[in-house]
């Protein structure tokens, strides 16, 4: 797995490809919890992975609860539908917002 971000005074946007598993989500942790903490809406855009174990489920659902006690948002974006079907079975899908793309994603934020 490999990430990249760009934040400003609002939002960071979190672009991941590759593989999410449990063996690679340390290097995402720290940066994602800074800016989370730092008070911004996340945005993981997914549509560059293409596999994610049930750790990186409990990870994202950790990371969302923690946006959530902010009262910041955490939105996923572009997840294929071999992921969108893993979320639905763990109804991760119920609780986070996925949107198709990072668009929408600014548009739910109010951003242009």
């Amino acid at each position: 797995m490999k990430y990249t971000f760009t934040s400003d005074a609002e939002q960071a946007i979190f672009h991941v490809e590759g593989s999410l598993s449990i063996e690679n989500l340390a290097s995402i942790e720290l940066p994602l919890k800074k800016e989370i903490d730092d008070g911004k809406h996340v945005v993981i855009d997914l549509s560059g992975v293409t596999f994610i174990d049930s750790s990186s489920i409990r990870f994202i659902t950790h990371y969302f609860n923690m946006a959530a006690a902010k009262n910041r948002q955490f939105l996923l974006v572009g997840i294929n539908s071999e992921i969108a079907e893993m979320f639905s079975i763990t109804e991760i899908d119920r609780k986070i917002t996925i949107l198709k793309t990072l668009e929408e994603a600014s548009s739910r934020l109010g951003r242009r």
